[in-house]
């Protein structure tokens, strides 16, 4: 059994640890905000009226936001590994894990917007000098025996490598590769920071810590302070939050894979959903490999952040405007889809499968050809998609039509760029 410590990093090896560990928190936590998003409905034909679709699509933004600065953090994160020698990691457990995965001894896992979601995510961003008072309101059970290190919110987490930063000696810490930093200018997050000495580290955990639970003078402009002035608007409105939500199935899924089986047993009760309705497994099945080669695309940009080509932009715009102009909608359809039977009021959801973490080769040539040839495989499954299940769910074919020729798009933009 590993000592447990709280509060001091000494060794690059901790520090890469206690990195990569940030960058599976970012990416599951975009995942679960956006899940959420997807979630509320947006339209009169849902039963709402005039004013709570204003406040449905508003809050609705509010996640889309959140979610898009945790990616920014995840950015940040891979960054901080190139500093000190580490690379992209875009890994992370499939949905659902256990209160107990992570030391924050919160749950992880897809559910729809609730007041229940919602104080899930307001525990998740808590200041810092909330942490005690919080710790003694979520403890499940004993500490996990072989963490080396413990907190219970996210910026704990944080104030943990930023000790690793301050404790290390600098001379000795940042062997990474100055070019390979990405910056503003590389990639379409106006916020990201070059992380090359220990003040620029600094800054970049600062700014982390600061966008998502705030400043000990002002909790109100973060992640904390949105979710939880959401949540007391949400408290305060005359319908619950099934009125503004779908009833999205918990954790869904396109197939029970074996390790999942046995999850209620695993993870404290928490179980996968699996989508049998044709319609939304097809939409699922096309989310889930997007989303894949999304984050296979922005990993190569930042693991070759050196080779300043145009084409190597392009790949990151790309990877971006995937996020909106394709994610985005299939989530949403997902969400007004039938989880099983039409005549059921379960919807499906947009799973987030995760089954492996494949890089893209380092030759620019060869991963050219892999994107633009998988970007013009989805666009050809996208559009017989959108023929099939638009026409059987017009509500949702507007939201699908776009989808294939966008792909189509990308893949003409990466050809039209440069390949070095």
């Amino acid at each position: 059994m590993r000592r447990r410590r709280q509060g001091r990093v000494d060794t690059r090896s901790e520090l890469l640890s206690l990195l990569t560990e940030a960058c599976e928190l970012e990416h599951g936590l975009a995942c679960t905000y956006l899940f959420a998003a997807f979630s509320l409905k947006d339209g009169a034909q849902d039963g709402l009226g005039w004013e709570d679709q204003q406040r449905a699509r508003r809050w609705a933004a509010q996640l889309y936001f959140v979610a898009s600065q945790e990616m920014l953090h995840l950015a940040q994160a891979w960054n901080l590994l190139a500093a000190i020698g580490g690379t992209p990691y875009y890994g992370r457990p499939n949905f659902p894990q256990g209160a107990r995965y992570y030391p924050l001894d919160l749950p992880f896992e897809l559910r729809p917007f609730s007041l229940e979601t919602l104080d899930r995510f307001i525990k998740f961003e808590a200041p810092e000098e909330q942490a005690n008072r919080l710790r003694c309101q979520i403890r499940h059970g004993a500490p996990v025996d072989d963490e080396e290190f413990d907190y219970s919110t996210v910026g704990e987490l944080y104030s943990l490598i930023e000790s690793g930063f301050e404790n290390i000696p600098e001379e000795t810490l940042f062997v990474g590769t100055r070019s390979a930093q990405i910056d503003a200018a590389f990639v379409h997050f106006p916020d990201i920071l070059r992380v090359v000495d220990r003040d620029s580290a600094r800054k970049a955990i600062a700014a982390i810590k600061a966008q998502g639970e705030g400043t000990r003078q002002d909790h109100i402009d973060c992640h904390f302070g949105i979710f939880r002035a959401i949540r007391d608007e949400l408290a305060g409105t005359r319908l619950p939050a099934g009125g503004f939500a779908r009833a999205c199935a918990p954790n869904p899924v396109t197939r029970a894979r074996p390790d999942q089986i046995s999850a209620p047993s695993r993870t404290g009760g928490q179980a996968v959903t699996v989508i049998t309705h044709p319609s939304s497994l097809e939409l699922g099945m096309l989310f889930d490999d997007l989303y894949g080669l999304m984050l296979r695309m922005l990993a190569y940009v930042f693991a070759r952040g050196d080779a300043r080509a145009r084409w190597l932009e392009e790949v990151c715009r790309v990877a971006i405007e995937m996020m909106v102009m394709c994610l985005k909608p299939l989530g949403e359809a997902l969400a007004m889809l039938p989880l099983e039977r039409p005549d059921s009021e379960a919807r499906a959801g947009a799973p987030f499968a995760l089954s492996r973490v494949v890089l893209l080769p380092s030759s620019p040539a060869t991963a050219h050809q892999l994107i633009v040839e998988r970007l013009g495989d989805l666009a050809a499954v996208a559009d017989e998609a959108a023929s099939r299940v638009g026409v059987r769910f017009p509500d949702v074919g507007p939201r699908l039509a776009r989808i294939g020729p966008a792909l189509r798009r990308y893949g003409r933009m990466l050809d039209a760029a440069a390949c070095p």
